[in-house]
């Protein structure tokens, strides 16, 4: 967990934390399908959630196939 803990998949400039709403907003230079919008505002604890689902399970990794397209 260290590992992802010292380097980031994500960049911090494109995070926002407000603390009054308890929300992180992330910006990004893409936009999905129907939403133009470039960015998403998470509640901070449904941020966390989402930032795990990247964290590999014991002995397994990820890999991306972009290269191959």
């Amino acid at each position: 967990m260290a590992q992802y803990i010292i380097r980031n998949t994500f960049s911090l400039k494109k995070l926002n934390y407000v603390e009054e709403t308890g929300t992180v907003i992330y910006h990004s230079k893409m936009t999905c399908g129907k939403n133009k919008k470039k960015f998403v505002v998470y509640q901070a604890e449904d941020f966390i959630a989402a930032i795990c689902q990247h964290i590999p399970k014991k002995f397994s990794q990820m890999v991306s196939l972009r290269w191959l397209l």
